[in-house]
């Protein structure tokens, strides 16, 4: 059975799995632009009604191209990242990204009126571009969902609610897993979360 709006919408919120339709993004915004293709192309795995595998092989090359994985991959990691090898840092990074992609496939199952608006300027914000959209639900109650666009027009973290850090908060996950086993161990547990993902 399908989520009500209200669940979806929280749980696109706190899963990184956002999408639906967008209001135009000015074309001289290079950061805009790469948000706002993001969403057009989530629109169209929405709408297509496949099953989670499927969405995952239809947004995994989208994904790459919009998110600054290895950036990500390393601050997620923090200080850990230092402490290993180049073979266990590739291993990483590469089931980082899966599991990232694997998350929002198994919460883009259906599109029932939610929107995303983009706004059409950015903001200069430390290394990047700041990127400001909102989640329309089908009650019309918004969450602020923005976005951080580096030099290299690709994304390198997402704020909730517009001050949520997800790589902070993945990184303050990720540190207790390392805490209680090893950087090995989080690769193999994000491993097996994918699968578990996939299989849904």
């Amino acid at each position: 059975m399908a989520m009500t709006s209200k669940r979806k919408i929280t749980a696109l919120l706190f899963a990184i799995a956002v999408a639906s339709g967008t209001v135009p993004a000015r074309s001289d915004d290079p950061a805009t632009g790469v948000v706002k293709r993001f969403y057009d192309a989530m629109i169209a795995v929405m709408r297509s009604g496949q099953a989670t595998r499927a969405r995952f092989d239809q947004l995994k090359p989208v994904m790459m191209r919009t998110f600054d994985m290895s950036v990500m991959a390393q601050r997620v990691l923090g200080s850990h990242w230092s402490t290993m090898s180049p073979e266990a840092r590739r291993k990483f990074q590469a089931a980082y990204a899966d599991f990232i992609v694997a998350t929002y496939a198994s919460k883009l199952d259906t599109y029932s009126g939610e929107r995303f608006d983009v706004e059409p300027s950015s903001q200069p914000q430390g290394n990047g571009t700041l990127v400001y959209t909102k989640i329309v639900d089908s009650d019309g109650v918004e969450h602020a969902v923005n976005y951080i666009v580096g030099r290299d027009s690709k994304v390198f973290d997402t704020y909730f609610d517009g001050t949520i850090s997800d790589v902070a908060a993945r990184r303050s996950e990720f540190t207790g897993i390392i805490q209680r086993s090893s950087p090995d161990q989080l690769t193999e547990a994000l491993t097996d979360r994918t699968r578990k993902l996939l299989d849904r």
